[in-house]
């Protein structure tokens, strides 16, 4: 799970229906906690653009709407978590 920098806490952002899916959702709020030096699991220059938007949102925002988008958040039936 990314961690926010300013305070130290995990933060969930759902469940997915495959590995990639919550891959790209950990590394978009990973950049947006740590900024472009964060850890990520694909090359940032796959998705850039989206990338690109981040700084229009506040991250509680993005939070949720990764939350939003994951579809093992309601049912709670997803094999893989944004972790």
């Amino acid at each position: 799970r990314p961690r926010d920098a300013r305070a130290g806490k995990q933060v969930y952002l759902g469940g997915f229906d495959s590995e990639d899916q919550a891959a790209l959702a950990y590394d978009v709020a990973a950049v947006k906690c740590r900024g472009d030096d964060a850890a990520t699991n694909f090359d940032m220059e796959n998705y850039r653009q989206e990338l690109a938007a981040l700084d229009a949102i506040e991250k509680d925002e993005l939070v949720l709407s990764l939350r939003r988008q994951s579809k093992g958040f309601l049912k709670g039936s997803s094999k893989f978590r944004g972790v």
